[in-house]
């Protein structure tokens, strides 16, 4: 990679920033297995505070499952990207009121304001 296309690591990148930096390291890799940069897979994700995963992986040409254990691999080492996923197993009950019936057979309107 050429000093002039150095990798940009922002610490609040956007989406097309992001892209654009997985596309010079594309267009200069060396290899074609060549794995992405950890400063690639940072950036990227510190985007899942204002993306959604799909969004991402997707926009980035990545696979998500390499993209969730990256990620928590950076997470496990105290080089948190973000904080990890918070799953709600709570469950409330809800209580749902019934509406009001209506009758299909009568021709009086209830509210005639909302029809003038």
């Amino acid at each position: 990679m050429s000093k002039k296309q150095k990798l940009n690591t922002n610490t609040n990148p956007t989406l097309e920033s992001v892209k654009n930096q997985f596309q010079i390291w594309r267009d200069n890799k060396k290899i074609r297995n060549e794995p992405i940069p950890d400063e690639l897979w940072k950036s990227s994700g510190m985007l899942l505070d204002h993306y959604r995963l799909t969004k991402i992986t997707n926009e980035l040409r990545l696979k998500s499952n390499d993209f969730k254990q990256k990620i928590a691999r950076f997470n496990s080492k105290n080089e948190v990207v973000r904080k990890p996923f918070q799953i709600n197993n709570s469950m409330e009950f809800v209580e749902l009121k019934p509406l009001p019936a209506f009758n299909f057979n009568s021709t009086k309107l209830v509210n005639k304001s909302c029809f003038s």
